[in-house]
């Protein structure tokens, strides 16, 4: 039995991850894409660390050390920005709010939602204080949330159309709080808030 050692480990990791990101700057974006990559980035940053002895990524001379151990790789091309959203999205705390959103999402929302951009995204709104995205809530215009509210019901309507999230029909009223929930807990909350708006200003039943 041949034995891989831990250095041919990590090398093995980086060159898969370095063949991630020629595929994917192609737009060939497939969805284990990002974690390919930012395993690869996270994996030359460590080395770096250590070859210099420090602990942290920013300031002194790591990165220009850390800009010349990518130069000798195909990620020289990686825009910084992009490169920088994968080690966010890489950060332990960082991925454990990420893996709960991509496992809630659809199979073909999760296979779209690839980039590292739209991923760090996803992160810095789901880590926003409640207080601020009520601010931000707030600022809407009764017309645009109506706009939004009506937007959310259109793609429902889709989604079943599709073989969606549920049957209107045959789903109970607990089924279908608990798949939307489960699909985006936000979403829902401003759903209920809606709906009991329009009961109070006495909207007629559909």
């Amino acid at each position: 039995m041949i034995s891989i050692s831990p250095v041919d480990r990590r090398q093995a990791a980086i060159e898969e991850g370095e063949a991630a990101w020629v595929s994917s700057s192609t737009g060939k974006w497939e969805e284990t894409s990002w974690m390919k990559m930012g395993t690869a980035l996270t994996l030359i940053r460590e080395d770096v660390l250590r070859e210099l002895h420090i602990n942290n990524p920013r300031g002194g001379s790591f990165p220009s050390v850390f800009g010349q151990r990518l130069a000798g790789t195909k990620f020289k091309t990686m825009d910084p920005s992009t490169r920088s959203h994968l080690l966010f999205c890489m950060e332990p705390e960082n991925r454990i709010v990420l893996d709960r959103l991509l496992a809630a999402m659809p199979p073909s929302d999760r296979a779209r939602r690839t980039h590292p951009t739209t991923l760090y995204k996803m992160i810095r709104a789901e880590m926003r204080p409640a207080a601020e995205k009520a601010a931000d809530a707030k600022k809407r215009s009764p017309a645009e949330r109506i706009k939004e509210l009506e937007a959310e019901v259109a793609s429902l309507k889709r989604q079943q159309s599709d073989g969606g999230l549920f049957d209107y029909d045959r789903n109970t009223v607990d089924d279908i709080a608990r798949v939307l929930i489960s699909h985006s807990r936000p979403k829902a909350e401003r759903l209920a808030k809606a709906v009991q708006a329009r009961l109070k200003k006495g909207a007629p039943a559909g």
